[in-house]
């Protein structure tokens, strides 16, 4: 759980991206649901591994922590993942 805390956007990204998942379509349908499912238990686990409430875990992350868990992708405007985090 430490390494996937350590780097939640890499493992949200692995499961995304898991190349056995792509004949069903990456990032929608099923797959898209499932993936939602695991992240959601995996973001209780650690906040219950940190004894706090999820909103509590998160509310006390670090804006550098919190800017890193956070998919750009899909985010349009004019602030940069960069400023964002500043």
């Amino acid at each position: 759980m430490e390494a996937i805390e350590a780097d939640m956007m890499g493992f949200y990204h692995r499961i995304i991206n898991e190349t056995q998942l792509r004949w069903i379509g990456p990032e929608k349908g099923v797959s898209q649901m499932a993936c939602g499912a695991i992240l959601n238990a995996v973001w209780d686990l650690l906040s219950k591994m940190a004894g706090k409430p999820l909103w509590k875990y998160v509310a006390d992350m670090e804006p550098e922590q919190l800017v890193e868990c956070i998919d750009f992708k899909y985010v349009c405007g004019e602030d940069t993942e960069r400023e964002v985090g500043e």
